[in-house]
């Protein structure tokens, strides 16, 4: 992992472990750290162009890691995702009106 904040984030998570469990990214285990890292980064960075950059390298990672998933484990992944922002949903709301300010100005 290059360049990833040294954050705090829960050992264990509903979207954690539902992303541990697809088959397609077992063998990926650095990946799926770094998306983990960058997930909980963007929430816990003070910031705003770094939260963004964080952001979109969330955005990326989480589209190489669902191309490296067969179709099934794909669906499986993006279900963990939209589990992760349900179990941060202050964090993304609040980061989602951010982003409309910012492109609204």
């Amino acid at each position: 992992m290059t360049d990833l904040p040294d954050i705090k984030y829960p050992e264990t998570s509903p979207f954690f472990e539902a992303v541990k469990a697809i088959t397609s990214l077992r063998q990926h285990v650095e990946l799926v750290r770094e998306f983990r890292v960058l997930f909980y980064a963007q929430d816990q960075e003070p910031d705003k162009a770094r939260r963004e950059e964080l952001y979109y390298r969330f955005v990326e990672m989480g589209q190489r890691l669902a191309g490296l998933c067969s179709e099934e484990d794909r669906t499986k992944f993006l279900l963990a995702i939209e589990i992760g922002r349900a179990s941060n949903k202050k964090g993304f709301l609040a980061f989602k009106d951010e982003m409309v300010a910012v492109t609204d100005s």
